[in-house]
């Protein structure tokens, strides 16, 4: 009888819960920084910052056949909101040579400071718009400033460069170089609120490109109603992390859909074709994306890995990428976001495993669970019965677990509050 799987975790939330129910033996993490590691691990859901000692320093460790890790080596080619920009827009001029430049116009326009000040100040210059800096390293909405005229956005870099200047670390420069993005004026709202959608996708391998979406997902809603007259971050950013500190919130929905609600929603709003057509349109930026750091993601064949993308929709039902998270939070705050959680993160070391265990030119299934294989080396089209051309949003079959912390005889849910960001 084979000895059981194990794994080490550095998180403590639903990925955890998910490999001790299919009854893997936990490795403990070192504690100390100068205590030796157990690497005798068949599965390790690691930190970025791990990823980047262990796989990409001096001396990157060796990693058994058997061994699997949670990131690529340097998949913040990707992920990092100024590297993202800068791949996204290496590939639209590639496209543009032929012809197909258009299949990238889902991205705002997008400006890297320091180094792109002159260029930013060129274009609003004269210009009434808005415009929205994020810290390229930042995360849960933390840091970010609304620009609403060129006097604050002039304000604002001379700020950032006397922070650069005396900036001693890498660390400390990475905290001053900021994504600059026109802001988006006139997203599509539910109930007056704007929304923006969290989805997965669940990358295999880079060499080949294997690639499954998983249909579900959630939309987070802001808790107060849209205006372009009040930048409040309640108002304008959906992020949960921003949210549980409005008034408004409301910590028994969390402020959210799920995404076949959402599609439900489009259709008796908007008609099956033009539903279809978004939700086809928001599968065609996870894919282009992916694409963009092809040649880029180091495609070590022990590595996968679980995106969040954060999608926009605005108000002609246009689809916009705001940005890929490579550690997308995997904490719950309500009964069925941890049932979503688990069944996706269960579902997902299943391929993994089928992956890893599979012959030689053996085909991967199209679909498993909620998961849909969207590409293979090449674009997998839909095959249905009807004229969907995505799975996005449909009807995802969620297998939670017995033991969800959240459930509880009265259906009320305990939510994990996120220290309070100041506002700006």
């Amino acid at each position: 009888m084979s000895k059981p799987l194990s794994f080490q975790c550095h998180m403590k939330n639903t990925i955890k819960d998910v490999f001790l129910s299919r009854g893997y033996t936990e490795i403990p993490c070192a504690e100390e920084e100068d205590e030796d590691e157990n690497m005798e691990w068949d599965f390790i859901w690691a930190s970025r910052a791990w990823i980047g000692a262990h796989m990409l320093g001096p001396s990157p460790i060796v990693l058994r056949p058997n061994q699997r890790v949670n990131h690529f080596p340097n998949s913040f080619e990707l992920t990092r909101k100024d590297l993202m920009a800068k791949n996204l827009m290496k590939l639209s001029r590639e496209l543009r040579k032929t012809g197909q430049e258009s299949t990238m116009d889902f991205f705002p326009q997008t400006f890297v400071l320091p180094n792109d000040w002159m260029r930013l100040r060129q274009e609003i210059h004269g210009c009434n718009d808005i415009w929205i800096a994020k810290p390229v390293g930042g995360s849960m909405g933390s840091g970010i400033v609304f620009l609403q005229s060129e006097q604050e956005a002039v304000k604002f870099n001379n700020s950032n460069n006397n922070k650069m200047n005396s900036a001693e670390t890498p660390e400390d420069r990475m905290k001053c170089t900021y994504v600059v993005q026109k802001y988006i004026p006139n997203p599509y709202l539910v109930g007056g609120r704007k929304f923006d959608i969290r989805l997965y996708a669940l990358t295999l391998s880079f060499n080949p490109l294997i690639v499954y979406i998983y249909r579900g997902g959630f939309c987070r809603f802001s808790s107060q109603p849209f205006s372009m007259k009040s930048f409040d971050r309640d108002v304008h950013l959906t992020n949960i992390a921003v949210q549980t500190h409005s008034e408004a919130y409301n910590p028994r929905h969390g402020c959210k859909w799920d995404t076949h609600s959402l599609r439900t929603y489009f259709i008796h709003r908007h008609g099956v074709e033009l539903t279809n057509r978004l939700f086809t349109a928001i599968q065609s930026i996870i894919l282009n994306s992916l694409l963009s750091v092809l040649s880029s993601v180091i495609p070590d064949k022990h590595c996968y890995e679980l995106y969040g993308y954060d999608i926009l929709i605005t108000d002609d039902l246009r689809p916009w990428l705001i940005e890929v998270n490579a550690s997308p939070s995997l904490d719950a705050n309500t009964e069925e976001d941890y049932d979503m959680k688990f069944s996706m993160l269960n579902e997902m070391l299943d391929l993994v495993q089928l992956y890893q265990n599979r012959e030689e030119n053996q085909d991967m299934p199209l679909h498993y669970g909620g998961y849909d294989l969207a590409w293979n080396n090449a674009p997998v089209v839909a095959k249905t019965s009807t004229n969907c051309t995505s799975y996005l949003g449909c009807n995802c079959p969620v297998k939670g677990s017995p033991n969800n912390p959240y459930r509880t005889k009265d259906s009320k849910f305990v939510v994990k509050k996120i220290p309070a960001l100041n506002k700006k």
